[in-house]
């Protein structure tokens, strides 16, 4: 086993969950830094269970959790480039309408707001990390996910998967919320942004039931719109304004979240 220090990237769902537990257990090494990058927009229930469950398991071995703000990303819901221009479209999932079909925008915010997040926070001075000290990187994919584990792009960073080798431990998403149970926490909740683009119906109504974080997305709704010279994009997959969206179990298209190829992000959409 490699002795360089490991970081683990702390995505805050069922995944998350499941190793925090291992970890209690002895069953996986206690991370050197445990490192979440806030996209300011996560759904309440993934900090609730942080603070009320996953801090209090981890400081019972020594681990902290850091959470990186999101005023660290370089940039936010519009991509700004290198001539000061904001972009007409923004990083999240939208979707739109071409021809009378519903078609899905790319998606930029996992590379924003996660992955370079991280990667800036641990190339600080104060941090140390980097070509002089290499790291392994945690991400928690689980054997579900398989196909979108990749090698690092970078020669001091090392991307293991501790939920599918190297540590003896092989889990599906199933089998970690099974762990996380039997251990006796409550399910996790799924780590999402309250406006992702990804959410199926279900999702949607769980946002809903915060009017907060429902207000802010049918807000959010209106403003993609408003940007957009075609008046055309949409936070719902079925193409219309989320405050009109049918939210029930109706839709024939109903889209599991994170089950794009081309999603990037913590247990669903980083890497």
């Amino acid at each position: 086993m490699s002795n360089k220090p490991i970081i683990w990237n702390y995505g805050g769902g069922k995944q998350t969950a499941a190793i925090a537990v291992l970890i209690r257990q002895g069953v996986l090494p206690r991370p050197e830094r445990i490192v979440m990058a806030d996209t300011g927009r996560e759904c309440k229930t993934t900090f609730e269970y942080l603070e009320n469950y996953m801090r209090p398991l981890l400081h019972e071995v020594g681990c902290e959790v850091e959470v990186i703000p999101h005023s660290f990303s370089k940039q936010d819901l519009y991509y700004i480039n290198k001539n000061k221009e904001e972009s007409q479209l923004p990083v999240i999932p939208t979707w739109t309408r071409q021809n009378g079909e519903v078609g899905k925008m790319r998606t930029f915010c996992s590379g924003f707001w996660k992955r370079d997040v991280v990667r800036d926070w641990l190339l600080l001075p104060e941090q140390g990390y980097g070509r002089k000290n290499p790291v392994i990187q945690w991400i928690g994919f689980s054997l579900d996910e398989i196909s979108r584990c990749k090698d690092s792009d970078v020669q001091w960073r090392e991307h293991h998967y501790p939920l599918i080798w190297g540590y003896n431990v092989r889990m599906t998403r199933q089998e970690c919320v099974d762990l996380v149970l039997n251990y006796g926490l409550p399910e996790p909740p799924k780590s999402r942004c309250w406006m992702c683009g990804e959410q199926n119906n279900e999702e949607w109504r769980d946002v809903q039931s915060r009017p907060d974080e429902w207000q802010k997305a049918v807000e959010l709704d209106y403003e993609i719109r408003s940007r957009d010279e075609s008046n055309a994009v949409y936070l719902h997959f079925s193409g219309v304004p989320l405050i009109e969206a049918d939210l029930s179990d109706k839709p024939k298209r109903e889209l599991s979240l994170f089950q794009y190829d081309q999603m990037t992000c913590s247990e669903g959409c980083w890497t």
